[in-house]
């Protein structure tokens, strides 16, 4: 695995004995950073995710920002995730599920539509990488403190409508969260309809479409698959 590459200077590389034993008779220079056994040894016992945004954590955060940033910064709801959606219909078993779709504009006039460029920020689109939507609440975090002390950043919100949708598949999040499944990647579409959460055998998925794979832009398309049970089900129509 690549895990980065500085251009002229190093190539930073995962590898097992075999390949390192191949890359050190290749003559190369080989430096090896951490072993395997080094990395087991500081992980902590459990995997809570210590100070990241659960689901009322971010939804707060964002009502304190509007509440201090009332002039350009603006909330919307737009729209249930699918755990809300089959609670309202009557089913208990989405109780714990009830979230909504929580969206931000930022702009200097944040309740007109301008005729300006836009642009988008989104986290969260896959349940297991919740530091996804660490990154945006951080850069939205930065870019309000900065509005009114970096020249750049005030060009930038006064010039551009910029939306930031942080947490995209809340309902997903939710089972990494609670460790009911921490490499859960989907939403919790109820594929097979028997109005229940099934768990996975650790490669089937059976419930759940992946919100990227989802879009209307070359839905269905290379990177996606119709098999409900995968990872990557692009479910049955666009949105």
């Amino acid at each position: 695995d690549i895990a980065s590459v500085y251009p002229g200077k190093y190539i930073d590389l995962v590898v097992d004995n075999e390949q390192y034993e191949a890359f050190r008779k290749s003559g190369l220079n080989i430096v090896v950073k951490q072993t395997e056994a080094q990395i087991r040894a500081n992980l902590r016992s459990g995997k809570e995710l210590d100070g990241y945004y659960s689901y009322d954590d971010f939804a707060a955060a964002l009502k304190s920002f509007e509440e201090q940033y009332p002039e350009i910064f603006k909330v919307y709801d737009i729209g249930d995730s699918k755990g809300k959606e089959y609670y309202e219909n009557g089913n208990m078993n989405y109780e714990q599920y009830q979230h909504d779709i929580w969206a931000v504009k930022l702009s200097d006039n944040v309740e007109t539509d301008e005729d300006e460029a836009c642009v988008y920020y989104f986290g969260d689109h896959h349940a297991r990488e919740p530091i996804s939507t660490e990154v945006v609440m951080n850069l939205m975090t930065y870019l309000l403190e900065s509005y009114e002390n970096i020249d750049s950043i005030t060009d930038y919100i006064n010039n551009t409508q910029i939306w930031f949708v942080p947490m995209v598949n809340p309902d997903g999040r939710k089972i990494v969260f609670d460790e009911i499944d921490i490499w859960w990647r989907k939403n919790i579409h109820d594929n097979n309809e028997n109005g229940e959460i099934d768990e996975t055998d650790g490669y089937n998925y059976p419930d759940g479409v992946d919100p990227n794979r989802n879009y209307g832009f070359e839905w269905g398309g290379l990177g996606t698959t119709s098999d409900m049970n995968d990872q990557t089900y692009h479910g049955t129509d666009p949105f």
